[in-house]
């Protein structure tokens, strides 16, 4: 599950390969360049953001038009064949000429075979196990920056990511009744974590859940609210 980011794509067939390679693979790159694309599954909250973002300009998409607009761009991310894909998208275009730019960009097969159901090239049994959106794991970044911080060095980001994932595994053992088992205590010991810097971390990770916590309580109770 990746964004639309030509660099991620390319940085991630890349990697593939190279490790493919280094593996002992015999097929050629072409052959693993077409294996590793066909693992590829885009996000559709970035479809569906162009789409609302286009519908809110009136200079491109009529007045009172804005939800045909949205329903035939969602026929296209849904059509199971290609002609259905094919009547949508020229229905699109035919009532709405100024979007050929932004719409040309997505039919680029690069593009269309992550998004479109009528263009995968993946399985369907693994395109349907998978989420839809990074939604989950661009919430998850923006939790670790709030507790970590960014422009971190080297090392001190890497012991810093190492407390975080501590305090969640203490969490998760917690929640389930277990002890707690860090699967990553070589790590701690290659990186030499102080408890100065552990504890500076898992500070800010609960001070930054108290809030959220806080916000919780108020959003569903404002009573509540001092």
């Amino acid at each position: 599950m990746v964004d639309f980011s030509d660099a991620e794509r390319n940085g991630y067939v890349s990697a593939f390969i190279e490790f493919r390679q280094s593996e002992g693979s015999t097929r050629t790159p072409d052959d693993l360049r077409s294996a590793a694309e066909v693992l590829l599954k885009g996000c559709e909250q970035h479809f569906s953001s162009g789409v609302t973002r286009i519908a809110h300009i009136g200079g491109v998409i009529p007045p009172g038009e804005e939800q045909d607009f949205r329903s035939l761009s969602h026929t296209l991310v849904h059509a199971e064949d290609l002609s259905s894909f094919h009547a949508a998208g020229q229905e699109i275009l035919r009532r709405f000429p100024l979007v050929t730019p932004w719409l040309s960009w997505w039919l680029q097969e690069e593009h269309a075979s992550m998004l479109f159901q009528s263009h995968r090239r993946m399985e369907p049994i693994l395109w349907e196990s998978m989420p839809s959106t990074t939604n989950a794991e661009e919430a998850m970044h923006w939790k670790i920056y709030k507790a970590l911080g960014t422009d971190h060095h080297l090392m001190d980001g890497m012991r810093a990511l190492l407390a975080f994932v501590r305090h969640y595994d203490q969490r998760m053992a917690s929640c389930l009744g277990k002890k707690s088992y860090v699967l990553v205590l070589s790590l701690y010991t290659y990186l030499n974590l102080t408890n100065s810097r552990e504890e500076d971390t898992l500070r800010k990770t609960r001070a930054m859940e108290a809030v959220e916590e806080a916000h919780w309580t108020h959003k569903t109770n404002p009573s509540s609210a001092p």
